[in-house]
């Protein structure tokens, strides 16, 4: 009965509404009719109305007359709602009160439109619109979905509600709006939320982990200290994932950065399960990570090692001895030797004060995280910044500043004093030439006739530009050199013809003749693109996060060591060679009997692609270092029940394959071809037959099983019954990872989300997407 109550009620109302239109139509018809019968048509009657309104000696501003005020045309919600106030109307069909904005009749006439389908409140069209109701369920598994695709793609929140998203949703699934910006925030802190606690839940069930660290500075002076966790699953996959990348205010001290990483370890209680953690070796984050108890073995970054390896061994930023304009940094040494100690030296001083900073630290992050970025400078400079000093803590900013800016194409470049003769090459030749190399592709790519010029030449051999390289770009030295040897005839083309060039300055043509490259210079950059691409390979190996690179690091470095230590018949290479084997030595190779070389030989032990590679001393070392960390850790009567009873567990979860079917190269391959790289060659490798030594009887069966064309993976999951206890030892050795690389990607990550079009993403939000990023 209330419905037909309802329904009466509308339909008087329009029948009312109705008569109303048709009166006013009525009126305008006979204002046409008038009109008509007068034969003017409709423009001449307005400006004969408008010519008698301006034919008056009185302005317009001295006309005091009163003018008739226009009545404002009534909407046709007021015919079937009444307005109680300025914020409230009621609906006249089913008297029910309807909340509004300030003078909007919005949600009345949706009301009107939806519950009631009054078609005459629509202002956009006369036709009836289809409302297409989605079911609940789709449109939470729809909503997820969208979730996901912001996160993993790194969109912006407000994505599908742009113009071209929502005209796309429409056709593809009616009804469905896509999740509003509000909505998204609310739902990706429930998320994170979620996958904080799993992770947690995970940990409980890892025994060993390892840890890396790195600082990065976001593009607006925000400063973030990025964690990143390693482990070996149940199926000795490796598992690479970040547990935190919060905000860093204050001050970039020791015992701040200490206090954070404590923080991290604290809150998923991980403290007795950490075996090493890996950072650069800024003076700040070294002097942090130092301690064993808390975080096991410090390991520097060997990418970070090699890199400073080939900028200090051969000067590729120097300029004729002087100091680079683009370097404000001190050269520190790895393993425990600091040049600099501006880092450490007023940690005492600063203990009591950066412990009232820590205890702020937490209330003023979620405050500060809730703001927005403005284009405000935050009080985080770079004046805070406690180890500017070091050549490490150049990579802290993502988004640099480009290196050529300092070679100018509008000054004079500076001609090389280099000789053409290779037996008097000197190794500061490089550093004048790199330079050079750098002022003619800058000239080059910031001249759109030279650009084109170049680019059609060579376009038929080389798909890729000229490019130039960057002090914390890895490689991209080696990138650099590789362009300019492709683009070589294009150049010497490009000085032959460059008279008939049009659009060319007469100074641009002044510099291309002075920075034309000799064949000496040519020689020199052959020889060093040679050098540097070994290097390029072994930085690319040590990078990965999906199998154990500290054990593959065992093989790079000494296949290194074989490689510049390979005589040679040109004396530029064996220059270089020898340069670079020198500063190897300082910088990458760790010292006999540290920590950090003896992790590598247990690392190394438990891969069966290296173990095959180690001579018997390292082999016969690793074994009595694994029998004393045994007998320390006092595995011998109830250690060893828990982990046999821990791996049968693993035995019933998982089964054991000795095929392993994966799409990328393997370890094993890898290694062999750089080895064929550094001159190293193989020979066939007959079985290894047991030993007669007191060793324990897992140590003899790991000796005598096959190791070759196996993965670390597929090797363990085979032999896990059999060696229970290596196979938990494995796990521990196998998670550590040769670099800090994961943090560094994880900087990669976070500078596309905060790019130009996300520059109001608070830091809070970029932690829950930066953390959600691998886990979806």
């Amino acid at each position: 009965m209330k419905r037909k109550r309802n329904s009466e009620k509308s339909n008087n109302l329009r029948e009312k509404s109705a008569g109303a239109s048709s009166a006013i139509s009525k009126s305008g018809q006979s204002a046409a009719v008038t009109r008509r019968v007068a034969g003017l048509s409709a423009d001449q009657a307005t400006n004969i109305t408008r010519n008698r309104q301006t034919c008056s000696d009185i302005s317009s501003d001295e006309n005091e007359d009163a003018q008739p005020a226009k009545r404002r045309r009534v909407s046709m919600v007021h015919t079937y709602a009444k307005k109680v106030s300025n914020v409230e109307y009621e609906c006249n069909v089913c008297s029910k009160a309807i909340r509004c904005s300030v003078d909007s009749n919005a949600s009345i006439r949706r009301h009107l439109l939806n519950v009631h389908r009054v078609d005459d409140v629509n202002p956009k069209s006369g036709e009836p619109k289809l409302i297409i109701q989605i079911d609940p369920f789709r449109k939470s598994k729809l909503d997820e979905a969208a979730i996901k695709c912001i996160i993993v793609d790194s969109r912006p929140f407000g994505d599908f509600r742009k113009r071209g998203m929502r005209d796309f949703l429409a056709a593809a699934v009616p009804g469905y709006p896509g999740p509003h910006e509000r909505t998204l925030q609310r739902n990706i802190k429930k998320l994170y939320a979620n996958k904080l606690f799993e992770l947690r839940e995970k940990l409980k069930n890892v025994q060993y982990v390892c840890l890396t660290t790195d600082l990065w500075r976001r593009p607006r002076q925000h400063h973030y200290l990025c964690a990143t966790i390693h482990y070996v699953d149940e199926n000795f996959g490796n598992v690479s994932t970040i547990v935190s990348c919060r905000r860093f205010h204050g001050r970039h001290l020791a015992v701040r950065i200490r206090n954070h990483i404590c923080r991290i370890v604290n809150r998923f209680d991980i403290k007795s399960k950490i075996t090493a953690i890996v950072s650069d070796n800024g003076s700040n984050v070294r002097a942090a990570t130092q301690h064993s108890d808390t975080f096991g073995i410090r390991l520097y970054c060997i990418c970070h090692g090699l890199n400073l390896a080939i900028q200090n061994g051969l000067g590729i930023w120097k300029k004729d001895g002087k100091k680079d304009e683009s370097t404000n940094s001190k050269r520190s040494q790895n393993f425990d030797v600091d040049d600099d100690s501006d880092g450490i030296q007023n940690e005492g001083d600063e203990m009591d004060e950066s412990d009232q900073e820590n205890e702020l630290n937490d209330e003023l992050e979620d405050r500060e995280e809730e703001t927005p970025t403005t284009l405000d400078d935050d009080s985080d400079g770079l004046g805070d910044h406690d180890s500017a000093d070091d050549d490490d803590d150049d990579d802290i900013c993502e988004v640099p500043e480009d290196d050529t800016d300092n070679v100018s194409s509008d000054e004079e470049p500076e001609k090389n004093e280099t000789t053409s003769d290779n037996n008097a090459f000197d190794i500061k030749d490089i550093s004048c030439i790199l330079y050079n190399c750098r002022k003619l592709v800058n000239i080059i790519n910031k001249s759109s006739i030279l650009h084109e010029f170049t680019g059609n030449i060579a376009r038929s051999t080389v798909s890729t530009d000229l490019i130039v390289d960057m002090r914390i770009r890895w490689n991209s030295t080696c990138k650099m050199i590789s362009r300019l040897i492709d683009y070589r005839p294009a150049l010497t083309m490009l000085i032959e013809q460059l008279s008939t060039i049009q659009g060319v300055s007469a100074k641009q043509k002044k510099l291309l003749i002075k920075l034309q490259l000799s064949n000496y210079e040519w020689d020199v950059l052959k020889q060093l693109k040679s050098t540097l691409l070994i290097f390029s390979d072994a930085s690319e190996m040590l990078s990965g996060q999906k199998y154990p690179s500290f054990a593959t690091a065992y093989d790079v470095i000494g296949s290194l060591n074989h490689y510049l230590q390979l005589p040679s018949m040109n004396n530029i290479e064996m220059k270089i060679k020898n340069v670079l084997d020198e500063a190897l030595r300082k910088y990458v190779q760790p010292p006999i009997g540290s920590q950090q070389h003896n992790l590598l030989l247990l690392g190394a032990f438990f891969h069966p692609s290296v173990y095959v590679l180690m001579n018997d001393h390292d082999r016969t070392k690793a074994k009595n270092l694994l029998i004393s960390e045994i007998n320390k850790s006092n595995c011998a009567s109830e250690d060893t029940t828990s982990v046999q009873s821990s791996s049968t567990l693993t035995m019933r979860r998982s089964q054991p394959s000795t095929n392993s079917s994966t799409k990328t190269i393997s370890t094993t391959d890898r290694l062999k071809a750089f080895r064929e790289k550094c001159g190293i060659i193989e020979t066939s490798s007959a079985p290894v037959k047991s030993k007669t030594i007191t060793l324990r009887q897992e140590l003899i069966k790991y000796e005598t099983f096959d190791k070759n064309e196996q993965s670390f993976a597929s090797f363990w999951k085979k032999y896990v019954n059999l060696l229970p206890q290596l196979s938990n030892m494995a796990r521990r050795y196998g998670s550590v990872p040769a670099s800090s690389v994961p943090c560094e990607s994880s900087f990669s990550i976070a500078n596309h989300i905060v790019r130009k079009t996300r520059t109001s993403l608070t830091p809070k939000n970029l932690k829950y997407s930066l953390f959600l990023k691998d886990k979806m």
